[in-house]
């Protein structure tokens, strides 16, 4: 199994590969219009070479002469009727790029602030993905195998059998994949007792989404927090650094799960970054799905009321019922 860094290693080499395949296709197609066209190249040479000339000025620390400039625009002038003369699709030679956001450097600059483009994120998700071999973690967990027989269709709890309630869930958690696009469609928090298939279900949506190819990010609270606690007091900020890659992923993925939640050692770190996920997450229109043994009341002792609150507002809440299950076969949790 290769290493975090290992990872971002891999995925900083394919992006200088792109750029450096971008130039080089990019000089072919120059090359083949020039073959098309000499008096095009004849007249981009002499721009570039008056250009150099500006540049070795600048560099002598002489004084620049201003003809040279006049000269420049004069063959501008010249180039832009060549081409319209000769009907020239300038179009060919401009740089093409996979990625147009950050134009192929998984980089992104706002304001002085950097983040990772989410095609870089997108990437890095499907290597960590198939370095944590979930594929066979998903050969169980998936829809195809939700076997809706095993849950009991003969003691109600309320208004329905442990069966016909995860009938239920499984039709809502389909409509949720149906629908991840739709901004009108809330996170999900799933709670109750150990082993009555909340964590089965989080898997079974985070199969489906990403074969989507969607981002998804699947992490136990513990996990989670630990992570996070390595970037927050790490000196090391740096954009590529394994703490800072994974902070981002938590941020910006499409679909982040949060399993077990009340599960880890909750201290006052552990609520403020629980808000913070909450609150920027919902804010920035990205889902969550939090799934936890504890009940609402105790969710909102343990992590706060501003924390409850953003969740009662952006999720829809579902407390699971029934018999603790323990099925080697299809591994509920």
């Amino acid at each position: 199994m290769r290493t975090n860094q290992e990872i971002i290693s891999s995925i900083e080499l394919e992006y200088q590969n792109k750029r450096r395949r971008n130039e080089i296709n990019l000089q072919k197609r120059k090359r083949k219009l020039y073959e098309q066209y000499p008096y095009l190249e004849k007249i981009d040479d002499e721009i570039n070479m008056k250009y150099l000339s500006i540049v070795k000025d600048s560099i002598e620390e002489k004084n620049v002469n201003d003809k040279t400039y006049k000269d420049i625009d004069e063959l501008k002038k010249q180039k832009k009727q060549y081409i319209m003369e000769n009907n020239i699709d300038m179009s060919s030679i401009k740089m093409n790029y996979e990625c147009n956001i950050c134009k192929d450097t998984g980089i992104l600059e706002n304001n002085g602030k950097i983040s990772r483009c989410q095609c870089y994120i997108n990437r890095y998700n499907s290597l960590v993905y198939e370095n944590m071999n979930m594929s066979k973690l998903f050969e169980d967990c998936n829809f195809d195998k939700f076997d809706i027989e095993i849950f009991d269709d003969v003691k109600k709890i309320g208004k329905f059998t442990q069966r016909e309630f995860m009938s239920k869930m499984r039709n809502k958690a389909l409509s949720f994949i149906d629908n991840f696009d739709d901004k009108n469609e809330k996170s999900m928090l799933f709670y109750g007792q150990v082993g009555v298939g909340k964590s089965y279900l989080c898997l079974c949506i985070a199969e489906k989404l990403i074969k989507k190819r969607k981002n998804v990010v699947y992490e136990s609270s513990s996990e989670l927090f630990e992570k996070l606690a390595r970037y927050v007091f790490s000196s090391d900020k740096t954009q590529n650094s394994d703490a800072a890659v994974f902070n981002s992923l938590v941020y910006n993925c499409d679909l982040l799960i949060i399993d077990d939640l009340g599960s880890e050692m909750t201290n006052d770190f552990v609520r403020n970054q629980m808000f913070s996920i909450v609150n920027i997450r919902a804010v920035n229109g990205r889902k969550t799905i939090i799934s936890s043994n504890l009940t609402q009341d105790e969710l909102q002792e343990r992590y706060e009321q501003r924390t409850f609150s953003r969740i009662s507002s952006y999720y829809n809440t579902y407390k699971f019922i029934g018999r603790d299950l323990r099925m080697p076969k299809l591994q509920i949790k």
